[in-house]
């Protein structure tokens, strides 16, 4: 888990894509995205 840059509290995981991950603090409801460094492309 990331801590929110804004109040500090633990963020929850939100969502995940195959490129994307993204947090979302349930205090101030600020979101985070980190983007993954590898992928899986399926053609």
């Amino acid at each position: 888990m990331t801590q929110c840059t804004r109040c500090g509290s633990r963020m929850n995981y939100n969502d995940e894509t195959t490129k994307l991950t993204e947090y979302a603090c349930p205090n101030c409801h600020s979101t985070e995205i980190i983007q993954k460094e590898s992928f899986r492309v399926t053609a």
